[in-house]
């Protein structure tokens, strides 16, 4: 049994019996810039289980109260009011301001006994349609509960995402063998993969949309897709080739070096000799300078992250924690990273100087006050760029599928075969809906380089 609401576009709005209506609530914020900066509140929705996020403006906020004031009669809703003088980014004031819109998300949800959730304009602002999907008006829904079966030609996939002028539309998981498993994470794996047709070897990071979207980590995959784009050219930082997308998994297609993590040699050798060390500081130090340059906070420096190439030069990956559209002088407020490399000082709250204008290569100073240290004295910067300065540690890497330097808890795992098809064409397959992937959440994820650059 299930009461329904109309919801005024073709089809019921269902609630069923004795399951609790949705809750939300205002999260946290962020800050975004295009041609200019900005305050987005992200509103976390959940219900039957299941949970999602989206990312709303004030104005949307004063947009959906001035539209409930019109169709519902003294609606007990209250919205925080326009800043019209000062600064909109000020830390306070977007707190406050974070705080008024939960109380009026809290009150929107309880008005009437959840009577404004029928409108769709409410709908459409929490996208409860989009992820929750409507039911038959008997109550009886259109697959089994908590999964969308792919198992025949008549099952509907996954929708397609519009990725604009950018995608390689030719691109798919067939046109790769996926030869060993390189590396694992949270949402996926990272495989060596030989493109059929242009014989290179490259490795291919694979993501699970499900995993992404259920821990709340869109933003920081389209993070990590922004920053590749920006990192093509420098010689220590990992280039991205393109990516690419299926209905039910992300594709980036990366330099593939097999030199083996940092994390890999400092655990087999112990200790650096202090030369070493400054050697690696110093290709770490140019590229951090480098994203730096480009408003770049990386936030996530660790050995694990780290990769020698076969010459033995460092190449820094994994940017899914990165910041982007910063100013030399501007901090970040995120306490984010790998507990384990935690500075003493971080943990203890305990700065080693607390005026960051003191710290080196803080501010407009940067990675060239960093360079004057002495202790990278002996260092030419130039030949540094230009990789002319002879690695004081050698991978000894005999060919391209030599992996004696990669993790064997990697390497010895099996390529699972699901990873080169999509779930909405493997038979007997079923993908968890415990999050419903909205049609436009992975827009713009998909790159190619210009022809020229793919030559």
């Amino acid at each position: 049994m299930c009461d329904v609401w109309p919801n005024t576009k073709g089809r019921p709005a269902v609630r069923t019996v004795g399951v609790p209506p949705p809750s939300a609530r205002v999260e946290n914020t962020e800050t975004w810039q295009r041609s200019k900066k900005f305050t987005v509140y992200k509103v976390v929705v959940g219900c039957d289980g299941r949970s999602w996020f989206v990312f709303r403006r004030y104005n949307e906020f004063y947009k959906l109260s001035e539209t409930l004031k019109k169709q519902v009669p003294a609606p007990q809703l209250k919205l925080p009011g326009k800043k019209l003088f000062g600064n909109n980014l000020d830390p306070t004031f977007v707190q406050e301001r974070r705080e008024g819109l939960d109380a009026f998300v809290q009150s929107l949800m309880q008005e009437g006994g959840g009577r404004l959730l029928r409108l769709p304009e409410v709908r459409e602002f929490f996208q409860l349609d989009r992820n929750l999907g409507s039911l038959s008006e008997d109550g009886e829904g259109d697959g089994d509960g908590d999964s969308i079966e792919g198992t025949d030609s008549t099952s509907e996939p996954a929708p397609q995402v519009n990725l604009g002028p950018s995608e390689r539309t030719s691109a798919r998981p067939a046109d790769f063998e996926f030869l060993h498993v390189i590396g694992k994470g949270s949402f996926g794996r990272v495989l060596l993969a030989r493109h059929r047709t242009e014989q290179r070897f490259y490795a291919v990071k694979v993501l699970s949309k499900r995993l992404v979207v259920k821990r709340n980590e869109v933003r920081h995959i389209m993070s990590e897709r922004s920053v590749l784009l920006k990192t093509l050219n420098h010689p220590f930082l990992v280039g991205l080739h393109y990516c690419f997308q299926t209905p039910d998994k992300l594709f980036f297609v990366l330099d593939y070096v097999n030199g083996g993590e940092l994390f890999f040699h400092l655990q087999r050798e112990r200790v650096f000799t202090e030369p070493r060390a400054r050697f690696y500081s110093a290709e770490i130090a140019a590229a951090l300078g480098y994203l730096h340059s480009r408003g770049i906070v990386y936030r996530d420096l660790k050995p694990e992250n780290l990769l020698l190439d076969a010459e033995g030069h460092v190449v820094l990956t994994d940017f899914g924690l990165s910041k982007e559209g910063l100013l030399p002088t501007e901090t970040t407020n995120t306490f984010c990273g790998t507990p384990e490399y935690l500075a003493p000082e971080v943990l203890r709250k305990e700065l080693l100087h607390k005026d960051n204008q003191q710290r080196l290569g803080s501010g407009y100073r940067g990675f060239d006050e960093v360079k004057l240290h002495s202790f990278f004295d002996s260092v030419d910067w130039e030949l540094l760029l230009a990789k002319k300065i002879q690695p004081p540690f050698n991978p000894n890497v005999s060919d391209v599928l030599d992996l004696h330097n990669i993790d064997p808890e990697f390497t010895c795992e099996a390529v699972p075969a699901s990873v080169a098809t999509s779930a909405s064409h493997r038979k007997g397959s079923a993908l968890s809906a415990s999050v419903r992937i909205p049609d436009d959440i992975f827009a713009g994820f998909s790159y190619a380089p210009p022809t020229d650059e793919m030559l």
